[in-house]
């Protein structure tokens, strides 16, 4: 059994931008597969060299058609064609907006002007949106804007070299409350972010990327590092098709927000449930515990029906974007799957502190990546700087000046570093609650042991009266149901502290509203 201790960091080629990396692996690896996905039941593959010849036509026609410098928008779902279109944007001398795909047409409206967009690459299913919303904006075609002849490069692919201090992208914020920023990253945070992630994670083989690409942590970690490691990456086309997917793909390594996470284990639970075999799996976990903890792994062999279920190979999931209730990690540790759990935030492009393959720790979101600093002030916010610091808000210097501070991002986020520099993380400063005593809640930590319980599917806990009161969402919630969630608070309570108990319970018939990153937006 690997022992769980501190080792070197991993080591690879560094790059100044995006596009550099393209050529590198371009360079070193030009026949081999860097992206795959299934169309019309058919599997395509692409190679490096390929994909390098296709950002580099892309942004030849760009240059033709769109004036430089200007902002433009990719409207779409996760595809070949999104990616190979962002890194030709940035490779024409033009910024990117990642847009929202799923987006009401009055906010993309109010972002479209606010973020000075003047033109749009939108796939075949939101080109009409795109077009019966546009405000002045050139709409173009995002099939059409990746040329299907791919003429041969004799000579080396000669990619601009930007101002790596210029901008490269623009990300909206995820908008659990108010109107939602615009992220500026430069090509320096993109390669910074890119580069020492890499140091701290290794990705060995195929990867299946699932996360939305318009989201920091679905395209810098999922896409670009690890394209860096060079391994295929086959690009799911949506939730529907992941069993078919997995089965081709067969990942070694994938990248989820915990949502993923829960519903993946809710499901094994389920076909247990449904096979009637819930004590025979009990008792199979009891026996893979106890010989892992003596130094005998039998996990991928006892739990190979589940594996087969991810395709065979998964070994590792890379969780962030939210809170991961460490049981989840414990749970998918006795089928022989490690989760590392990480953190960060679209103004650190994403990635700012990850567990390592190989030193990991449960209930913490990992030691800080190489070249950033992550402080916890007196008040108890975590404070980041480091190269991969965005440049700021996006004509909003009064956010800006907000959170940035001498080029340290005050996340809003709420923990602190333990003994071996592990960043644990409580809460969030806006959702405190602060109690007439003079108590700080935690309202993440208390919903975390409340979804623990069986029936529980979403919660929100808040202050009403100066007494904490918990607001349920359950799929299958009836008078019984009711009667055992409130015996199961009551026992959680007995636990607790006064001042953190539950005092009230309200239901909700319908799912709480949530961000396109999953995050529940609290009203």
């Amino acid at each position: 059994m690997v022992e769980n201790r501190s080792y070197p960091l991993y080591s690879l080629a560094e790059f100044k931008h995006l596009c550099e990396l393209i050529s590198m692996k371009a360079k070193s690896q030009p026949d081999d597969i860097s992206f795959a996905w299934i169309e019309r039941e058919k599997e395509c593959q692409v190679t490096y060299k390929q994909f390098a010849e296709d950002v580099y036509n892309s942004s030849r026609i760009i240059k033709e058609r769109i004036n430089i410098p200007s902002h433009i928008g990719l409207l779409g779902n996760n595809s070949y064609q999104w990616l190979v279109l962002f890194a030709a944007i940035i490779d024409s001398g033009n910024v990117v907006v990642a847009l929202d795909k799923d987006m009401l047409a009055e906010e993309y409206d109010e972002i479209m002007d606010r973020l000075d967009v003047t033109a749009v690459y939108a796939d075949k299913k939101h080109i009409e949106f795109a077009r019966l919303n546009t405000n002045g904006q050139a709409v173009f075609s995002m099939e059409e804007g990746v040329p299907c002849d791919r003429p041969p490069f004799e000579d080396e692919i000669l990619f601009n070299n930007p101002d790596v201090d210029s901008p490269a992208c623009v990300f909206l914020t995820s908008g659990t409350s108010g109107k939602r920023k615009g992220v500026v990253l430069s090509h320096r945070n993109l390669a910074a972010d890119i580069i020492n992630t890499c140091k701290m994670v290794n990705v060995p083989d195929t990867s299946l990327a699932v996360l939305p690409f318009h989201h920091t942590f679905g395209l810098t970690a999922s896409i670009w590092m690890v394209f860096n490691y060079g391994h295929p990456i086959y690009i799911s086309q949506g939730v529907r098709y992941l069993p078919k997917e997995m089965s081709v793909a067969k990942p070694q390594t994938m990248l989820l927000v915990p949502l993923y996470v829960e519903n993946f284990y809710k499901q094994i639970m389920m076909k247990v449930k449904a096979a009637k075999k819930t004590t025979v799996f009990n008792i199979l976990h009891g026996i893979s515990f106890v010989l892992f903890s003596v130094g005998i792994d039998c996990r991928r062999k006892i739990f190979k029906t589940v594996l087969n279920s991810f395709g065979g190979r998964l070994d590792t999931i890379i969780c962030g974007g939210a809170a991961l209730d460490p049981l989840y990690i414990k749970k998918f540790r006795q089928f022989g799957i490690e989760i590392l759990n990480g953190y960060g935030t679209t103004e650190c492009s994403p990635v700012a502190a990850v567990n390592r393959n190989l030193y990991h720790k449960d209930g913490t979101v990992g030691l800080p990546i190489p070249n950033t600093d992550i402080t916890v002030d007196e008040n108890g916010e975590v404070i980041v700087s480091g190269d991969h610091v965005m440049v700021g808000y996006y004509h909003d210097e009064d956010a800006t000046q907000e959170v940035l501070h001498g080029g340290r991002y005050y996340t809003g986020d709420l923990g602190y570093i333990d003994a071996e520099g592990f960043l644990v993380l409580t809460g969030r400063k806006k959702n405190l609650i602060i109690l007439s005593s003079g108590e700080n809640v935690s309202p993440e930590e208390l919903e975390e042991k409340l979804l623990r319980i069986e029936g529980i599917d979403e919660v929100i806990v808040s202050e009403k009266d100066q007494k904490l009161s918990a607001t349920i969402y359950s799929e299958n919630m009836d008078e019984n149901q009711k009667e055992i969630i409130s015996e199961k608070i009551e026992q959680l309570n007995k636990t607790l502290p006064m001042y953190k108990r539950i005092t009230a319970v309200y239901y909700s018939k319908e799912p709480f509203k949530k961000t396109t990153t999953m995050k529940i937006i609290r009203s």
